[in-house]
């Protein structure tokens, strides 16, 4: 029996029928030749049935503490039903780009069982080229976005020839004791409150830091303490999902950053930026002040593969006031080296785990109220106006149960206010994009994604011709008037 931290929880809590929690990625899949996509799922089963101890995630169900007194509980599992968590889905005729997406989207809207495992494959069939695709999903209280990377390195192979299994792996059953259930809580509440008690100068220290860099001058790069402008994407969700998904060569993006001495992550963020100006300022709804983004952060130590999630938020300005594309990396080059150290000042007061008695219960009624009281089209004061991820991926080619992976798509969460997701995540030599959105609040990503795929190409054309924009101008001073 393992309890879930409150980041763990928290996903599981803020779960409605209108914002299922579950990441997602999608690969297309070349199939060893002369085998049928059924024969191929049959022994698909059989593969992960040899590796179902290798990821923790594959065999843990939850145990709810009673009284929602404290968080819940993993507990093992040896009933693990392939055929359900691997099935096969047709994607509708003619099978294009057009379709998969629409049948991802349709898939990401439903929510996992919660008296199963948190995750399923999806094998996509029907597709106009031939292949196949799978679709994998993960409740968030599982795994962030660089545990679910590691999964994937277990399950797959870096040869199309698999090891095989010696035999199936022993799968136990765990079933904890009121009595043990009830203690463990206890004893976790308690440790709580004194670890919270130590922590009490750290944090002290740590928001006096935070406070001195709120009255320095570049407490505004940020949206200083203000909410983010109102767009259109900030609004209650409904249950209705929509996807698009892209790619770009890694080595364009890398040589962008080279040439504006910048990160790969500042250059998708460009990219976001860019595409979102874009696609607002067609239907004249580009708010004045710079949209922001809320990016994840990944507070995992090198060799740290746990299955959870370790994370915190940074906040950075999208420069959508900036129209030359150059000028508006510049200053998210700039804005997001403020941000990132903010985060590293803060992360005191927001690292340390929180356990208190009915705390589960007072986090679903808030989920609860939050989704009652945005209905319709209800505008939802947010501090962000879109979260953008780029999480790492494999680096070599990868084999799935003797199929290459062809692709690297992800699928990523739409909440109320937040009706927008893009996620980033490398490849090989390709760095994979995937709009995931509330189709009420974009109901058009493809529109999006042909903005950010056109952002790419300005600031390419730029970088072959230097004299247009100059990378050695250094942002100094936050950008705020609305460029010709």
């Amino acid at each position: 029996m393992q309890k879930l931290n409150i980041t763990d929880a928290a996903f599981l809590y803020a779960e409605t029928p209108r914002t299922p929690m579950h990441i997602a990625s999608v690969q297309l899949l070349a199939l060893p030749p002369d085998m049928p996509a059924d024969d191929w799922i049959r022994s698909l089963r059989t593969h992960i049935a040899g590796r179902l101890d290798r990821v923790p995630y594959l065999t843990r169900r939850l145990h709810d503490t009673p009284w929602q007194l404290d968080h819940p509980n993993w507990v093992q599992t040896s009933h693990v039903d392939l055929n359900r968590h691997i099935y096969r889905v047709n994607v509708p005729a003619p099978g294009s780009r057009t379709e998969l997406e629409a049948t991802i989207a349709n898939l990401h809207a439903r929510p996992l069982d919660r008296d199963c495992p948190l995750w399923d494959m999806a094998i996509l069939c029907g597709l106009a080229d031939g292949r196949v695709a799978c679709y994998s999903r993960v409740h968030h209280a599982c795994a962030d976005g660089m545990a679910g990377q590691e999964a994937i390195r277990l399950l797959m192979d870096t040869s199309p020839v698999a090891p095989v299994a010696a035999a199936l792996p022993e799968l136990r059953d765990e079933s904890p004791t009121y009595v043990q259930v009830m203690t463990s809580a206890l004893e976790n509440i308690a440790r709580q409150q004194t670890d919270y008690l130590l922590a009490l100068p750290r944090m002290l220290e740590a928001w006096q830091h935070l406070q001195e860099r709120w009255m320095s001058a570049g407490h505004q790069w940020n949206g200083g303490i203000g909410l983010a402008p109102e767009t259109p994407l900030n609004r209650a969700v409904g249950v209705r999902r929509t996807v698009a998904v892209g790619e770009f060569p890694l080595a364009d993006i890398k040589a962008i950053a080279s040439f504006a001495s910048a990160s790969v992550n500042d250059v998708v963020l460009a990219l976001c930026g860019g595409g979102l100006r874009s696609y607002l300022n067609r239907m004249d709804l580009l708010p004045k002040p710079s949209l922001l983004a809320g990016c994840p952060v990944s507070l995992r130590a090198p060799g740290d593969s746990r299955a959870n999630n370790q994370l915190s938020m940074m906040r950075v300005s999208l420069g959508t006031h900036i129209a030359n594309p150059m000028e508006r990396l510049l200053h998210i080059k700039t804005t997001s080296r403020h941000a990132r150290k903010l985060t590293a000042e803060s992360l005191a007061l927001t690292r340390h785990p929180m356990a208190a008695p009915g705390l589960p219960w007072l986090m679903q009624m808030n989920a609860l109220g939050t989704g009652w009281l945005a209905t319709g089209n209800t505008q939802m004061p947010t501090p962000v106006n879109v979260v953008i991820s780029n999480v790492p991926g494999p680096k070599r080619t990868l084999y799935f149960n003797g199929a290459r992976m062809l692709t690297h798509y992800p699928v990523s969460i739409p909440t109320h206010g937040l009706g927008v997701n893009i996620t980033a995540q490398c490849y090989a030599d390709t760095l994979f994009f995937g709009i995931t959105a509330c189709a009420r609040a974009l109901p058009d990503p493809r529109t999006l994604m042909d903005d950010l795929t056109t952002t790419c190409q300005a600031l390419l054309e730029l970088v072959s011709h230097p004299t247009v924009a100059n990378p050695a101008i250094e942002v100094t001073a936050p950008l705020t008037r609305e460029a010709a």
